[in-house]
């Protein structure tokens, strides 16, 4: 069940890491674990893997229809909707997002809805901000959706953030290669920037572990294993993917790469 739009409010994962949402209202709008954020509300640290998402308009794993602030969060999964959709949010409305990536495959199912977007992070940005985030999922929209490695429609500002433009299937704007995200293993570069306020109080809060040159960014304060964040399934790399609860052996029949999402969708129904 989704929650209702927060107003000034802050909610902090804590740590803790929701696996195997599944939220299916293939007519509704707004709609994810929170179908909307409004403006001075606040999500953090907040970490959702092995998601599956389908609505109508304005979808997100994490956020429907943002206003507010939503930072240093991370999801992975599968969204699904016929516009203004995303892997973190569907849509944003004079809203930012901070210091958050997401894994998520992004799809465009159904009739297309006009002025909409499908985008790696969030789908529609008006008016609003991101800032120090990165989408590595595959994006995939039909003909009429306006469709983006990290946003669909562009209306608002992105700053230093970025996508994989070998992961996502798109091309076009600020991308980076899978090699170029990989490569930095400290604030520099292309990261330089990236070292920023993620709690709302002054001074920056260094939410970023970097790894090695082969590592994607993860981050620290998101509830996960960084190594799992940036998708290495291998961790003491013996060959074999480490499976530590139910969950992550239940998905094994669906995912032979380990990381809980199930391999692909075709027309709304896993295959």
């Amino acid at each position: 069940m989704a929650y209702r739009r927060p107003s000034r409010l802050t909610f902090k994962g804590n740590g803790y890491v929701i696996s195997n949402l599944f939220i299916k209202r293939s007519t509704s709008t707004q709609v994810g674990l929170f179908a909307g954020v409004n403006s001075g509300a606040r999500v953090e640290s907040v970490s959702i893997v092995n998601a599956y998402v389908y609505g109508a308009r304005y979808v997100g794993i994490l956020v429907g229809n943002n206003a507010g602030t939503v930072a240093a969060s991370y999801t992975s999964g599968q969204v699904l909707g016929r516009g203004d959709i995303g892997g973190l949010v569907g849509a944003m409305n004079s809203g930012s997002v901070i210091a958050s990536h997401s894994r998520a495959n992004v799809t465009q199912a159904g009739s297309v809805l006009s002025n909409s977007g499908v985008g790696g992070l969030a789908g529609d940005n008006f008016r609003s901000s991101i800032i120090a985030s990165y989408s590595t999922g595959r994006v995939t929209g039909g003909a009429g959706v306006s469709v983006g490695g990290i946003l669909g429609r562009w209306r608002g500002t992105v700053t230093n953030s970025y996508w994989d433009s070998n992961a996502s299937g798109v091309s076009g704007g600020v991308s980076k290669t899978t090699a170029e995200l990989k490569t930095p293993t400290g604030y520099t570069g292309i990261y330089s920037d990236w070292n920023v306020n993620v709690d709302g109080v002054s001074g920056s809060d260094d939410p970023w572990d970097f790894g090695t040159a082969g590592d994607y960014p993860a981050l620290k304060h998101g509830g996960m294993d960084p190594q799992i964040q940036r998708g290495d399934y291998d961790r003491d790399d013996d060959g074999l993917i480490e499976i530590t609860n139910l969950a992550q052996l239940n998905a094994v029949r669906f995912d032979l790469n380990g990381d809980g999402a199930r391999n692909s969708v075709s027309g709304g129904a896993w295959k």
